[in-house]
This record gives C-alpha cells, sequence and structure tokens, in this order.
C-alpha cells in the first residue's frame, strides 16, 4: 500500500518542544512527513498519539518537553500509575523513535535527541505482576477450528467476522495491518491468494 501523510491535524503540531534541553521557548513543530517512508501512517499516527500523553505530562507537571529529565519523570509517572511495562515501553520508543527523527530533520537539537535515547525503558521481570493473566493467551488450532465453526456463514456480519479471523489466523498479521487491507490489496497465486501488506518494520 501507498504511504500517506494525510494524519488528523492534532498529530501534525507538536508546539511545546525547545531547542534547548533547558526548556527555553523556541517553538517548533514536528512534522509527521519527517517520517514518510520510514514508518507506515497507522504507526505514525500511534507515535503521535504516544508523544500527545508525554505533552499532557510535561503541561500538567511544568516541565520542558525537550528534556532529558522530564522524560525520566514521564516514565517514573506512567509506573505509578500502575501500568505495565509493555505499555510503558511502547510509548517510551514511540516518543524516542520521533525525537530521533525530528534531530535528523532538524527540528530538535541532536544531543537532546541523544540523551532522551540513551534512558532505558522498564523491566519486564520487575513488572510482572502488571502483566494482564490472558494478554497472549495461546490458542491451538482445535481451538481455532472451534470458533470459526461457532460463525453462521449466512449471517453477514457473522461472514465478516468469519473473514476475519481466518485472515488473522492463516497470516499472522498485527490488527492495524488487518485495517489496511483493500481489495486490490489481495493477489490470486496458484489455487489460493495471498495478501500484500506493508509492516512496520518492512523495509
Amino acid at each position: 500500500p501507498k504511504m500517506t501523510t494525510n494524519l488528523p491535524a492534532q498529530t501534525v503540531a507538536y508546539k511545546r518542544l525547545s531547542r534547548h534541553d533547558d526548556g527555553r521557548g523556541i517553538s517548533i513543530k514536528f512534522p509527521t512527513d519527517m517520517m514518510a517512508g520510514q514508518l507506515s501512517t497507522p504507526t505514525i499516527r500511534e507515535y503521535f498519539q504516544d508523544l500527545a500523553k508525554y505533552d499532557r505530562f510535561c503541561k500538567d507537571s511544568q516541565s520542558p518537553p525537550a528534556n532529558s529529565t522530564s522524560f525520566y519523570k514521564w516514565i517514573v509517572f506512567m509506573v505509578n500509575q500502575g501500568l505495565s511495562a509493555a505499555t510503558i515501553n511502547r510509548r517510551v520508543a514511540a516518543v524516542k523513535t520521533i525525537f530521533k527523527y525530528a534531530a535528523l530533520s532538524g527540528h530538535v537539537d541532536p544531543e537532546i535527541s541523544g540523551k532522551i535515547g540513551l534512558i532505558p525503558g522498564v523491566s519486564e521481570r520487575a513488572l510482572r505482576d502488571r502483566r494482564r493473566p490472558h494478554a497472549r493467551t495461546k490458542i491451538e488450532p482445535g481451538q481455532m477450528d472451534d470458533i470459526l465453526a461457532a460463525c453462521d456463514p449466512f449471517d453477514l456480519r457473522s461472514l465478516r467476522d468469519l473473514a476475519i479471523l481466518k485472515t488473522l489466523a492463516t497470516s499472522g498479521i498485527r490488527r492495524a495491518e488487518l485495517t489496511q487491507i483493500k481489495q486490490d490489496h489481495i493477489v490470486k497465486r496458484d489455487a489460493g491468494h495471498i495478501i500484500q501488506v506493508l509492516g512496520k518494520t518492512d523495509i
């Protein structure tokens, strides 16, 4: 699929960042197209949503966003909120990535981005008690057959669900990739079909 940067307006402007690590007020913007060709549109959208969470923390705590100490305090804040290690580390990685591309495109001092990039996430082991008990439930082939058999092939909604479940079960694609599938991404090959998707780790 072709990539587009036509994202919601609220994801484009991020005006509170300073070029100085002490937070002196030089307002800048983070355009989403600075990551064009590097990440998929859904991934960019999700990253900027995480950036907005960091921005909200900085506003509420009156902390300068372009500051490694502020970034570390945000991680501590999320730990104190009771969030899981997976959620915290995903948000941390997203904001780090944005700072990296902001530095490459000249929107942030590379030294600031470098300092933020050195800050580690949290330990999965240390926060293992916060894991959801059914976060990664293995579904055996027989169990999946039972789920598929429960779908009514004569009901349109159930037929849609059947198609979604079969696609997920047989392809291994992510949920975000599934939502981006268009008809022309489905290609007939030999006796079956393949789905052409662009994952977030694809080159």
